[in-house]
């Protein structure tokens, strides 16, 4: 199953031009909404709603893993940001099988310096960006079930996901949390 959402589907150019700053280019590294702006691997913790360093994706538990591919030259990126840090923010109170990670390089694979983002950008083939990659791990196996990139606002993620649990749990797609 793949979804094509061409119609909020754009790459990424190399400079952000900010249209508040009279056409200024804007710095290429800034970090808004609290997300990392190094290169790497980074988890979501529910408890402190902070980002974590980590070497790569790992689940011990079945569910879902939500992996937002970034690169910090990409202005889709930035405006995808806002989007995704309440997406993350909602969707980890409701439910407690999802893990949220975040994998960022410059651009791309070409442009890191991390080894495991660097990897996990290659072995999943992003070359678009902001790409999401959904995962689940079944207790024995982790399968990707959708990979989808550009743009998306937070009722789009919302309605993706409760998609793909539905068509990955049927109807009883109720594991959320207390």
């Amino acid at each position: 199953m793949f979804l094509f959402l061409s119609k909020n589907f754009y790459a990424c150019p190399i400079y952000y031009i900010s249209s508040i700053s009279k056409g200024e280019i804007a710095m290429p590294y800034a970090s808004d909404f609290g997300l990392p702006s190094s290169h790497g691997v980074y988890v979501y913790d529910k408890v402190s709603g902070m980002w974590s360093p980590v070497f790569g994706l790992r689940r011990t538990r079945e569910g879902f893993s939500i992996v937002y591919f970034k690169n910090i030259r990409c202005s889709a990126c930035r405006e995808f940001d806002k989007y995704w840090t309440r997406f993350v923010e909602i969707t980890s109170a409701r439910y407690v099988d999802t893990d949220f990670y975040l994998v960022v390089c410059g651009w791309f694979a070409g442009n890191c310096n991390s080894k495991y983002a660097k990897a996990l950008f290659q072995i999943h083939d992003i070359y678009a960006s902001p790409s999401l990659l959904f995962l689940y791990y079944d207790g024995k196996s982790e399968k990707i079930i959708e990979k989808i990139s550009g743009v998306l606002n937070f009722k789009q993620l919302e309605m993706i996901y409760e998609i793909i649990r539905t068509l990955t749990f049927g109807l009883n797609n109720n594991i959320s949390a207390p």
